[in-house]
């Protein structure tokens, strides 16, 4: 029962159901029976930064909205536990049954909460489910999963750990109140350097004139990689005529591994040959199943993939097998002063896959001659040529 004390000590009179009292005594009146309990814990994950961002007064609005129609669903007893977080009771009930209904009560809150507030706002609404035959036990479980969902989901909200950068730049408003993030994020494009004289191009993006790297931190923090990565997408589709020679556009190894946002991809590259895909390497792959299903999909539809960065992340070795069309090489691998026999092992390995062998971080004529008689077959960097602005077509 400890860790429902911990709820807290005061009740709210907030639509919603009872407070934390409320709950606490539910709880210490409740049966254990052989049906159960089914418990929701539901947050809203970003909560905080909305309040911060549109103001006290709109954020009070936000959680009668929320509480008003959660008092409407008759399936759940909701209890008002904290600020931007409630607790749902029923008797047990097929999980799955549960899940689709919080689902639908998620997308009914949004609804309601973009027209009270008339912004097109976000609402991240980190949810928790667990079932018991003890009440006391399904609370605590139900909070437990509420708090990993939000820690592994788009509910990982963590503003103080990029120093507050994100008051320095609009693209955390934009994202959050549904502004259009086309009018801030701006195309580059670097031209690769093949010795045969062909050449392809890799698609950068900035924010408002400055580096993506800062703005990068906070997209993985509010959860949406994913959304980014599509946008980008999307935009050099418009960017690029259909004549245009090859253009990459990066994804992560986040984006990589959802299947839904890969089948999106497909659906926007239909029948655009001059448009890949570069998944980067630089972070962890957990799951390299699901980034070879992601390569073979997208060859499988005749999107080209390659490997960027290869060298910078955990899980080169098993990343080599899968079938891209090409590899590109991180300096760590093709730096001048990186040893020969790894730089024309990887070639190798890579050679004897099929794939065309890329080299980064070019700055020199006499780093390009070493690189092509290790076997390097195409270049990139300032030396070929330096990143410039890419208009829309």
């Amino acid at each position: 029962m400890n860790s429902l004390v911990a709820l807290g000590s005061s009740s709210y009179s907030m639509p919603g159901g009872g407070g934390r009292f409320g709950l606490l005594d539910f709880v210490a009146k409740a049966p254990v029976t052989n049906k159960g309990w089914s418990v929701v814990h539901l947050d809203i994950a970003n909560f905080s930064l909305l309040n911060k961002l549109l103001g006290h007064e709109s954020g009070d609005k936000i959680l009668g909205v929320i509480g008003a129609a959660l008092c409407e669903d008759g399936r759940h007893h909701w209890f008002h536990v904290a600020g931007d977080a409630w607790v749902g009771v029923s008797e047990r009930r097929d999980p799955y049954l549960v899940e689709q209904q919080i689902n639908q009560l998620r997308k009914t809150v949004r609804a309601r909460v973009m027209e009270a507030i008339s912004k097109p706002i976000r609402i991240d609404a980190a949810v928790g489910l667990a079932s018991c035959p003890d009440l006391s036990h399904a609370v605590a479980r139900a909070e437990g999963a509420c708090r990993k969902a939000k820690s592994s989901g788009r509910g990982l909200i963590a503003v103080d750990s990029v120093k507050d950068d994100w008051e320095s730049t609009d693209l955390i408003d934009r994202f959050i109140l549904g502004g259009d993030l086309e009018t801030i994020v701006e195309l580059y494009r670097q031209r690769i350097q093949y010795l045969d004289g062909k050449h392809h191009f890799e698609i950068l993006s900035r924010i408002g004139g400055e580096s993506v790297g800062t703005a990068m931190v906070m997209i993985e923090q509010l959860g949406l990689v994913q959304e980014y990565d599509l946008m980008l997408l999307r935009m050099a589709l418009k960017a690029i005529p259909e004549d245009a020679p090859v253009h990459t556009v990066n994804f992560s190894s986040l984006t990589a591994c959802d299947s839904g946002a890969m089948l999106e991809a497909i659906s926007i590259l239909r029948g655009r040959s001059n448009i890949a895909i570069e998944i980067t390497e630089t972070a962890e792959i957990q799951n390299l199943a699901l980034v070879k299903q992601t390569v073979d999909m997208l060859a499988s539809a005749g999107v080209a993939v390659y490997l960027d960065d290869f060298g910078e992340g955990a899980a080169s070795l098993g990343m080599i097998d899968l079938p891209w069309k090409a590899v590109k090489l991180s300096r760590s691998i093709c730096g001048e002063d990186a040893p020969r026999d790894v730089l024309e092992a990887v070639i190798k390995l890579a050679k004897n896959r099929g794939m065309v062998v890329i080299a980064e971080c070019i700055e020199t004529k006499k780093h390009l001659d070493y690189l092509a008689s290790c076997g390097v077959d195409a270049f990139q960097g300032y030396y070929i040529h330096r990143p410039e602005a890419f208009k829309f077509a």
